[in-house]
């Protein structure tokens, strides 16, 4: 769900909206608000979250700390000294046009040394276009994995050193899984979006959320 869920604990702050919601939708509760349509609850709701979100009194907050990942043996895992640049779908969903997405991919490629292992969102669609990206230091991995990019990095006993994305929540896991590896979130300029005010606060949120981590912030210039 990404960042759905610190999203909706936004709206449910508000008590009022919260008393509203009937009991008997409480298992339904998050698509719905997704979908933003108005139902009631009566009960506390429990979270179950990375995400660093304050209880309050109407709704419990449980931190995911990544313990059964980080108690695995890591400290046997290969350190890789490839970067690991994970897309987004920000043109499919019409947020970006593909020309600036790839202007912003071609950028940061040029930023780094290393070997970059680009890992396409489960639903980007990698074009003609990317071919241009493709060079010794660059590869497309379109590899399909079972789970999310954490689990198949932990899977593989890969401990990445790099890891690049736009606002990715794969970044705020990564962080907490990942402690030694530098983890980097790339500012996307507004002019460089095609979105309405809505859609803007919520990438804003986003990036709110990141900085309250050690991931660090790349500017596109």
């Amino acid at each position: 769900m990404g960042y759905a869920r610190s999203l909706i604990y936004n709206k449910l702050k508000d008590k009022v909206f919260l008393d509203k919601i009937p009991f008997s939708h409480k298992m339904k509760l998050v698509r719905y608000l997704l979908l933003n349509l108005k139902y009631k609850i009566k009960t506390n709701i429990n979270f179950f979250t990375i995400y660093n979100l304050k209880p309050l009194p109407h709704m419990n907050v449980k931190r995911h700390e990544f313990i059964f990942l980080k108690d695995a043996s890591m400290k046997a895992f290969k350190k890789s000294e490839h970067i690991y640049f994970l897309g987004q779908n920000l043109v499919e969903v019409g947020w970006m046009e593909e020309k600036v997405y790839l202007k912003y991919v071609k950028y940061i490629a040029s930023m780094f040394h290393q070997k970059i292992i680009y890992k396409p969102h489960r639903t980007e669609t990698v074009t003609k276009a990317y071919s241009s990206l493709w060079n010794e230091n660059f590869v497309i991995d379109e590899e399909i994995h079972q789970g999310p990019i954490e689990y198949a990095l932990v899977n593989n006993n890969i401990y990445p050193s790099v890891v690049i994305s736009f606002f990715s929540s794969a970044l705020f896991s990564l962080d907490k899984i990942f402690d030694k590896a530098s983890i980097y979130s790339i500012k996307i300029e507004k002019k460089d979006l095609i979105l309405k005010n809505d859609n803007l606060n919520i990438i804003d949120d986003c990036y709110a959320f990141l900085s309250s981590t050690k991931v660090k912030f790349i500017e596109v210039v």
